[in-house]
């Protein structure tokens, strides 16, 4: 169950990384660490 979510949240903060209108805009880094802390975890419960 937390492989699945974990999977899930990672995808959705990455989508949301991406800016909507296109532009060259930088990303918050909070946003890109709560990204790579999701796929960590999906990594980590993807090996157990």
């Amino acid at each position: 169950m937390l492989l699945v979510y974990f999977g899930g949240y990672a995808l959705w903060e990455g989508s949301r990384l991406i800016p909507a209108d296109g532009a060259a805009v930088a990303a918050p880094l909070l946003r890109a660490c709560r990204a790579g802390m999701g796929i960590g975890m999906f990594a980590m419960l993807l090996t157990m």
